[in-house]
């Protein structure tokens, strides 16, 4: 699960935003992220499947993501400042929930994560069954 800033949720819900920019990569192999639209939002909004995610330098990743990431060229130079390597996480397929989901109502134990959080499987099943009966 990534907390994403509700503008870059929103963006990826309506497939502007093909790739996540982050600056550490996921030690565990991951093959959907659940995004978790973070305040004023606070709430769990959709999941995408992982189609890749590649680790380089900010510039490379600016020349070849930066038109697919839906971050204007200075917000993305601060996000990466005094940084060496970023990650760009490729978006393959988006699933919206129809209604958005408070964390408590998938799990009570489950808090918001300070860069990303690892869920079980029991916890995503849930997320993907509350998007089928929303479908």
């Amino acid at each position: 699960m990534l907390p994403i800033q509700p503008r870059y949720a929103s963006a990826i819900a309506d497939g502007r935003k093909l790739v996540e920019f982050r600056k550490i990569r996921f030690k565990e192999c991951v093959s959907h992220i659940v995004v978790y639209s973070s305040s004023p939002q606070k709430k769990v909004i959709g999941y995408f499947q992982v189609d890749a995610i590649e680790e380089m330098s900010p510039r490379v990743l600016w020349k070849r993501y930066g038109s697919s990431g839906a971050i204007d060229y200075k917000s993305f130079c601060e996000y990466y400042a005094d940084t060496e390597r970023g990650v760009a996480i490729k978006i393959a397929e988006y699933v919206e929930l129809k209604k958005p989901q408070l964390l408590a109502a998938i799990n009570p134990q489950l808090r918001v994560p300070q860069s990303f959080s690892y869920l079980t499987l029991k916890d995503f099943g849930r997320i993907r069954r509350l998007a089928d009966a929303s479908t």
